[in-house]
């Protein structure tokens, strides 16, 4: 491999941007709606899940969810604070 193709491949991306955190916000945002697909099809009787079990799994799928999008909000407030920090510098 040429030493121009492993240097693009060996660069470090910049995670301070908000596509990072997008991107985890929506993965958060797909947990939450599996949890409540998984209790409707329960409901509906499609799964042959009981209730009980549906309610628990859902529920920890539902807050891990959360969590990932929380962790998404908390990265790109950080990343916003880099950057006004680094505006700042650049300014004195």
């Amino acid at each position: 491999m040429s030493k121009d193709k492993k240097s693009i491949f060996d660069a470090k991306l910049d995670m301070s941007g908000g596509t990072h955190a997008t991107l985890v916000a929506v993965i958060g945002a797909y947990l939450v709606y599996m949890a409540y697909q998984m209790v409707r099809d329960t409901l509906s009787g499609a799964s042959t899940m009981s209730m009980t079990t549906t309610v628990i799994l859902a529920g920890l799928m539902a807050l891990a969810g959360l969590g990932v999008m929380g962790y998404a909000l908390w990265s790109w407030l950080r990343g916003r604070k880099a950057g006004k920090e680094e505006e700042r510098t650049d300014e004195a």
